[in-house]
């Protein structure tokens, strides 16, 4: 469940909880009488009550857990600053960022002839809200990527990247001077800076 909030002004939303059980019984799990607990990973964006409603209070991400009878479900916030829409966060904190060895490309595109694959797990217990993009900078003098940002492609619905799973992306840069490339790379939810 993902939630996109423009601005901090939006009301109240009560989430929808719903136990499916033999012979296609549906209940409404919603209640805390019902044995569901909510918790925000971030009540400085988005606070949630004992009964699943949840307040938009600030710009940023939140996660909030839903848990019933041993199940657990995650609803996605991000909210945005009307005075800074779509804000870059920084989530370079909660990723692994595995570099793969640099290769010579046997069919360079153009004149890129070096190609690098970059794996990013999330390595939080929560999932990281999409869009994310990696971003590379501090690349030594001579050395050109074939595009400084690059916006990762999820897996399965394409919206998060759930606790423990990985994506990897493919670099590409041209040395024109074969200086040893290094460089620092990042993880922005949004859009890169």
């Amino acid at each position: 469940n993902r939630h996109n909030y423009p601005a901090l002004a939006q009301p109240p939303e009560r989430l929808a909880v719903k136990g499916l059980y033999a012979n296609g019984v549906e209940r409404d799990l919603s209640s805390s009488e019902a044995g569901t607990t909510y918790m925000s990973s971030n009540p400085a964006v988005v606070t949630v009550d004992r009964d699943g409603v949840c307040r938009p209070v600030g710009a940023g991400l939140a996660v909030v857990t839903i848990e019933n009878g041993g199940v657990r479900e995650y609803a996605m916030f991000a909210v945005d600053d009307p005075a800074h829409p779509a804000a870059p966060i920084d989530l370079t904190a909660h990723v692994a960022i595995r570099r793969g060895s640099l290769r010579v490309d046997r069919s360079p595109q153009i004149v890129y002839d070096l190609v690098q694959e970059v794996s990013i797990t999330n390595v939080t217990a929560l999932p990281l809200v999409g869009p994310l993009f990696l971003r590379i900078a501090d690349l030594p003098k001579g050395v050109l990527p074939l595009g400084d940002t690059r916006q990762l492609e999820l897996p399965e619905a394409g919206l998060d990247l759930l606790p423990g799973q990985s994506v990897s992306v493919e670099l590409r840069f041209l040395n024109q001077g074969d200086a040893p490339i290094q460089y620092t790379a990042k993880l922005y939810h949004g859009r890169a800076p």
